[in-house]
Formats: C-alpha cells, structure tokens, sequence
C-alpha cells in the first residue's frame, strides 16, 4: 500500500511525505515516513507521535546542535484504493531533543 503522511503546523507545516508500507525502515533519516506509519500504527487516528525536522539537519551537522523532538497527532487516516492518505497536526515542542547522527536517530527511532 503507498501512503501519504500531510503535516500541519509546526516545523513540518505543508511538509508531504510518501511511503509503502513494506519493510520496517532501515535508516530512518532516509525515510522517515515509513517510521511514522510504523510508530501510529498505519496512522491509526488519535495517536501522538514524534518527530524531527529532517531540515535541521542541515545546520545541526556542522554546528554539532541538538535538534529539537516535535509532537504531532494524527487527525485523519482515509483510505481510498490501494493509497492511504494521514493528516496529522502540531501538537508542540518537546523538552527531548536528538543529536544530528545516524546513530543517535537509529537509537531514538527503536
């Protein structure tokens, strides 16, 4: 099944992110969609997940500056053939924040 994951508000406001729902993700930098569709459950409505901003990523390398953790809530899971669509929205910050290696992500991901 192919998804799209629709963010609102936040750092990741009109952020669109795709996927499958195939295998677990290997590098969740990479696809940090299929780690979201892992973590809600199939973007099961209700539930509150977190998240990063893969954008930080950029600034956060070279300066060695934690990025933040932020909260959203799936809103909305329709389904519509063989394609899913999940709205989410902003919760807010977290007090967590997460270094900017694969490793550090790889560990906050299990």
């Amino acid at each position: 099944m192919i998804f799209t994951i629709n963010f609102a508000g936040g750092p990741l406001d009109g952020t669109v992110m795709n996927g499958s729902d195939g295998e677990s993700p290997a590098n969740t930098f990479l696809d940090l969609a299929k780690h979201v569709f892992r973590v809600t459950k199939g973007g099961a409505a209700g539930i509150e997940f977190d998240v990063f901003n893969p954008d930080e990523m950029v600034t956060a390398v070279p300066l060695g500056r934690p990025m933040r953790i932020h909260a959203y809530r799936v809103d909305e899971r329709t389904t519509k053939d063989d394609s899913l669509r999940i709205a989410v929205s902003y919760v807010g910050e977290t007090e967590r924040t997460i270094a900017p290696t694969m490793k550090a992500i790889k560990d906050w991901a299990n």
